[in-house]
């Protein structure tokens, strides 16, 4: 069995490595010549290894043969082959599947590979059948995944739970090529923002959970405005379940009412909202001026929580809510997410003497504000983003401007989060008039340090971009503890 993929950014190469353990060998293209090899070494050489580390495969080699060419750069191994420039049309065509990663799903010039018979989602559509929920939005994805997962789990369902490559999971192919080694009742999702047509596509989904819209990964949507138009002519259709105190809910509600109504959805600035306002939608979450009854609203949790913020509260509100959707026993519900500690990565606090930790992955303005809207911190420490997300400097803006952390007795800690370019975040602070102390901490080590040397009771916040090197920072905190 042969599978090609096209595209091998994030889903791409996790795509390669799911359908090499699964027994298939694969054919990997890009167009740019830029790609690093040295990923696709590393599964060559894993794919030939069982869990103990040892050979399984005897009768095969690991040798890897790299050609150049001004045109193409090819790596070939007896299971994986890949094109980078360059590729063979006639071996794509007698693959027994073709997979498009997301960032190409769109493009003209690979459309036609939707109507094979081969492409993935019609070759494989098993999963289609199963029951299944996207959560997407800016945040809360993989915490309300979480919290349905365990919720449908302690109700005895048998669930399968996956998507996003980006957000810790192992990716959309490998969701649908688990789903089909067992009966699962339910798939959930999550779903990227930057995915949503490719995953709308390849999953039919029953029920979505939009968690809220923010500004992130603009320098692919444009614009909010363009994310938002995104999400509604994708889900126009489906059952959701919005943030009732979220203001994209309103445009959302008037959007698909009109989609209902007239058979349309125009662009924004060809309605007049001036008559829908925040009071259209009551206190249970019901818009009775503007709703369809595909549109459900989500409120707060209602009851406690073992962590901490408003925005955790939504996330359980959101799970609450679907799940009493889905017929479970609320006293399940209840317990379940009244003993939800968290997700690794994620905010978690920490108390080392007489210093208060706040730490977790918050990649973008909307997730820092909720943060900084909550709590007032003596420390700050922000990962960096990489060298093309510009626009998540926005954080900094945040940071600076609307809290007003510029003072010079204040120290701001930059730490490697995803790239070691310090000076783009200098840059951007000289820009802010920056006046406080700044810390370059290239190893985490050094940012343990610092917050060790600090005197008296001291609010520290630690988050922005790295989720990897988050949880690593959060491994070292635990053992300070």
């Amino acid at each position: 069995m042969i599978a090609s993929i096209f595209g091998l950014g994030v889903e791409g190469k996790k795509a390669i490595k799911s359908l090499l353990n699964n027994g298939y060998d694969v054919y990997g293209i890009d167009l740019s010549m830029d790609i690093d090899l040295n990923y696709f070494k590393e599964i060559i050489k894993n794919s030939h290894r069982n869990n103990n580390g040892e050979n399984h495969k005897k009768n095969q080699t690991t040798e890897i043969r790299i050609q150049k060419s001004e045109k193409r750069i090819s790596l070939k191994s007896d299971n994986l082959k890949i094109d980078l420039g360059q590729f063979n049309e006639e071996s794509v065509k007698k693959s027994n599947l073709i997979v498009l990663s997301p960032g190409l799903f769109k493009l003209k010039k690979f459309q036609k590979y939707l109507d094979y018979p081969n492409y993935f989602s019609n070759a494989l559509n098993k999963h289609k059948s199963i029951f299944t929920i996207a959560i997407t939005g800016t945040n809360g994805k993989t915490t309300t995944i979480s919290m349905l997962k365990d919720i449908l789990k302690a109700s005895g369902k048998k669930v399968l739970t996956g998507g996003n490559g980006g957000g810790g999971f192992n990716g959309y192919i490998d969701l649908v090529l688990e789903s089909l080694k067992d009966d699962y009742e339910f798939i959930l999702v999550e779903v990227c923002d930057m995915t949503i047509d490719f995953a709308n596509n390849l999953f039919d989904f029953d029920l979505v959970g939009l968690t809220n819209i923010g500004n992130d990964h603009l320098n692919v949507h444009g614009s909010i405005e363009n994310y938002e138009n995104t999400v509604i002519n994708a889900f126009k259709d489906k059952k959701i379940f919005l943030n009732k105190d979220d203001p994209f809910t309103l445009k959302y509600t008037t959007k698909v009412n009109e989609y209902f109504k007239n058979g349309n959805i125009n662009e924004y600035g060809d309605i007049d909202l001036k008559d829908i306002s925040s009071k259209d939608v009551d206190s249970k979450g019901t818009n009775s001026k503007y709703i369809d009854s595909k549109i459900n609203y989500c409120n707060l949790y209602p009851y406690d929580l073992n962590m901490i913020g408003k925005f955790n509260k939504y996330n359980a509100g959101f799970a609450y809510s679907i799940a009493k959707e889905l017929k479970i026993d609320e006293d399940i519900i209840i317990n379940v997410l009244n003993n939800f500690s968290g997700v690794e990565g994620r905010l978690n606090e920490f108390k080392i003497k007489n210093k208060e930790i706040t730490i977790g992955k918050t990649d973008n303005s909307h997730a820092v504000k909720a943060i900084l809207n909550e709590k007032k911190f003596d420390v700050i420490a922000i990962g960096t983003p990489r060298d093309n997300e510009t626009f998540r400097l926005d954080i900094l803006d945040e940071i600076i401007l609307n809290y007003n952390y510029n003072r010079k007795y204040q120290n701001l800690i930059i730490f490697n989060g995803l790239s070691d370019n310090f000076d783009l975040v200098k840059e951007r602070l000289n820009d802010l008039n920056f006046i406080g102390k700044l810390i370059i901490a290239e190893k985490n080590e050094t940012l343990i340090n610092f917050i060790k040397t600090l005197k008296g009771n001291q609010k520290i916040f630690i988050g922005g971009n790295g989720q990897e090197n988050i949880i690593k920072i959060q491994k070292l905190l635990k053992n300070e503890i």
